[in-house]
């Protein structure tokens, strides 16, 4: 189990991690810490911190995708929802999120920057930014070195007709 998918305890570069031959089992804990606010006002906004340690398994009862993670979560919004001028609503929203793994290496940063709005008419106008740093996969090669990704910046426009017609 140290050198599964979801941990690779092998890798030459996770200083943090050895394999044990003499192991039969693992022993490891997750968890989230999350709160936020969605109701009543305009500003909705929340944050998490979700992690599980290297040792973790819940393959005997779930679905583990990957140990040796922590992340975090930040993300804000300020709606109007009462029509004026030419909007029936409009949403601003911003987000940010990062991920380490144990060793305190951090392996992803993001964030983005949003807007769009809903016409009178029931047409909808948005945009958009987002950044990413470079991500370091520890995984790509199979217990080999951690890959890393070069970074991104992506940009979105939309604009819909009345989602009310056929």
């Amino acid at each position: 189990m140290q050198e599964s998918p979801r941990r690779y305890y092998q890798r030459p570069d996770a200083s943090h991690l050895k394999v044990d031959t003499n192991l039969t089992s693992l022993t490891g804990n997750g968890g989230s810490i999350e709160g936020g606010k969605i109701g009543g006002g305009h500003w909705r906004y929340g944050a998490g911190l979700p992690g599980r340690t290297p040792g973790l398994e819940l393959n005997d009862m779930g679905y583990l995708r990957q140990a040796d993670v922590i992340m975090q979560v930040i993300w804000g919004s300020y709606r109007i929802w009462k029509p004026f001028s030419i909007f029936r609503k409009v949403n601003i929203n911003f987000n940010q999120w990062a991920r380490w793994d144990f060793s305190g290496t951090r392996t992803f940063l993001g964030l983005n920057l949003g807007f769009d709005t809903q016409f009178k008419n029931y047409w909808s106008l948005g945009s958009g930014v987002s950044r990413s740093s470079g991500n370091i996969n520890h995984s790509e090669l199979r217990g080999g070195p951690a890959i890393r990704y070069p970074g991104d910046l992506n940009n979105w426009l939309f604009l819909s007709s009345d989602e009310r017609k056929n």
